[in-house]
């Protein structure tokens, strides 16, 4: 058996130092590593090194694994080499460490010049044969001999699923699409007679169940279908569920019944058609049969075994994709649990996920690890669990209030902000200036992320009355992302950067918007820049005033571009300006917006 047994990223994109030893049962069974972090933190990296090794690996047994180089010596790389290099670091540094039945195998990727080699191979435990060139720079290099890795390559599982996987519905008719510009076939196998990079895998799979369906039929006591349908059974949640042979006139000829078949006696669960082909399943039903189907498949293909004694490694990157959160927390662990001999190593953001998998393997069954530092982590440590419980109890109690009041007064203009120094900037400067209260309501959304979520929520959007007008405005910083993810319900798209960018709903007044940028903000605030943006409504004053009351902080970005951003207590900074009618003017440009969408 292949297993992974260490895996070191130095001075790679984000990760400075990663170690990880993979960790096993006292059954010497493989434990699931999972890991999480914020995009950008080198989750996708870190996979990309196991599956770089294993390619180069399997390339020295088959030919065309990999692509032949253009000069015909050698293969072209699977994963590209350039920028990797960490900023500020020299060199980079990557090793990973299988065992082979008991003998180790060595892979090292390093680019630029190391200082001393030797200190490099006692570091990492390299053998003195484990060749290494000090006159190179750039170096990919493995163990060389490489005995039984083969067999092990053709009798396991060993897959990538990376996140760009799919797969085509069956009412999707493609022929309709303009050609695409690309293409997407797969390279990745030849004499190993199996893909280890798979992106869509509907047709294998539906093979692989016709060829056991054959099997069964021609009466072979090890047929393939068994294992196919074990995985069904989980997917649908329905132990009966198995697939049949179907009639002609449908493709692929594969058909899912659940229930029991009769035979004199009858039964209170008959045998019925569930779905009528493969292509019928929803998406993330025929995400989980490719995925899991093809481990069975690649672990079945030259000796039938049953799901129990497949060996491989499974590396999936966000392995959530396509999935409803049930299907996330109580279908994939139970999926991954089928598997006890392969060595999964996956990426994910989804709480669902982990809960499930700590409810089906227990919190020692498997480990997550918290990027770019590799730190080991509890579940209930994971970052996003406690952000979505935060959010979901602030903007489920948030809409609610906001319901309520526009019930109360369905005509009044409403103006919805992301925070409580944004509305008493706002409404200062509205009464200084105008020597009145606003003629809007003002509400406080507590957060950008709470402000989306009201704004696409049919029950506030039928509060609103047809001719009541509200703006929910957003900052211009990350919150573009949801501005422009509320695209569907505000699909009208009006105004410009300067004036405010706004999005008007398809029936009603109700309108999404960003901080209109003044000219001194816009090499750091703009459509082109997206959510890397860095416009607050503090910045509408200038340097010199921010400084002035210690309230600017630059900040450096790869590549020394640098912008500034509001450093001290907004509130305290909030009720100080609005109360200063020499800075108003500053403030034209938002005023005008507030006034133009609300008719105030």
């Amino acid at each position: 058996m292949l297993k992974l047994k260490r895996l070191l990223i130095e001075n790679s994109g984000p990760i400075e130092f990663l170690e990880i030893p993979f960790d096993y049962t006292e059954h010497n069974l493989p434990k699931p590593l999972v890991l999480v972090g914020e995009n950008g933190s080198g989750k996708t990296t870190t996979l990309s090194f196991i599956v770089d090794s294993l390619l180069q690996l399997a390339s020295t047994k088959f030919k065309d694994v990999l692509a032949p180089s253009d000069g015909g010596l050698g293969t072209l790389f699977y994963r590209l080499r350039s920028h990797d290099v960490r900023i500020g670091a020299s060199s980079s540094v990557a090793h990973v460490r299988y065992d082979l039945n008991g003998r180790q195998i060595d892979y090292l990727d390093r680019i630029g010049q190391e200082s001393n080699l030797e200190q490099l191979r006692q570091r990492l435990g390299l053998p003195p044969e484990f060749p290494m060139d000090f006159t190179k720079n750039n170096e990919k290099l493995l163990t060389q001999n490489n005995h039984q890795i083969d067999s092990e390559l053709r009798d396991g599982a060993y897959v990538f699923f990376p996140s760009g996987r799919r797969e085509i519905p069956h009412w999707l008719q493609v022929g309709a699409l303009h050609p695409e510009r690309y293409t997407n076939n797969q390279v990745f196998s030849n004499k190993v007679n199996k893909s280890l990079v798979v992106e869509t895998a509907a047709a294998d799979t539906a093979n692989w169940i016709m060829d056991g369906l054959l099997d069964k039929q021609l009466g072979y006591a090890d047929a393939g279908i068994e294992v196919a349908n074990k995985i069904l059974q989980v997917i649908l949640e329905d132990s009966t569920a198995h697939f049949a042979v179907a009639p002609r006139n449908v493709w692929p000829r594969v058909q899912i019944y659940t229930g029991v078949q009769a035979v004199h006696l009858k039964v209170t669960n008959p045998r019925r058609l569930a779905i009528p082909s493969l292509g019928h399943l929803s998406a993330g039903q025929s995400m989980l049969l490719s995925m899991f189907g093809t481990l069975a498949n690649h672990g079945t293909l030259t000796n039938r075994k049953s799901l129990q004694e497949i060996e491989g490694i499974a590396i999936i990157d966000e392995v959530e994709v396509y999935l409803h959160t049930h299907l996330q927390r109580s279908v994939l662990p139970t999926l991954i649990k089928l598997f006890p001999k392969v060595q999964f190593v996956i990426s994910t953001h989804s709480p669902s996920f982990l809960m499930g998998m700590k409810d089906k393997f227990g919190a020692d069954g498997f480990r997550i690890l918290d990027m770019p530092s590799g730190a080991p982590i509890d579940v209930d440590q994971f970052s996003e669990i406690g952000a979505a419980v935060d959010a979901l109890r602030e903007t489920t109690a948030f809409r609610t209030q906001v319901k309520n009041e526009i019930a109360q007064e369905n005509d009044r203009p409403i103006l919805i902000v992301e925070g409580r120094s944004d509305a008493l900037l706002i409404e200062g400067l509205w009464r200084s200036s105008m020597n009145d209260s606003t003629p809007f309501r003002i509400l406080i959304a507590k957060g950008r992320r709470a402000l989306r979520y009201l704004l696409e929520d049919e029950e506030f959007i039928n509060e609103v009355g047809i001719n009541q007008r509200v703006l929910g405005l957003f900052d211009f910083d990350e919150a573009f992302d949801d501005w422009s993810g509320c695209h569907r319900s505000y699909p009208n798209k009006e105004g410009d950067e300067t004036t405010g960018l706004l999005r008007k709903h398809t029936s009603k007044q109700i309108f999404t918007g960003l901080l209109p940028l003044p000219m001194t903000r816009v090499r750091q605030a703009g459509e082109r820049f997206g959510a890397n943006s860095t416009f607050t409504i503090e910045l509408y004053l200038p340097d010199e005033v921010l400084m002035a009351g210690d309230n600017l902080e630059n900040v450096t970005f790869p590549g020394d571009f640098q912008v500034v951003k509001f450093k001290g207590d907004k509130i305290a900074f909030a009720k100080r300006i609005s109360a200063e009618r020499a800075f108003h003017s500053h403030f034209d440009n938002l005023l005008s917006l507030i006034r133009n969408v609300l008719q105030v």
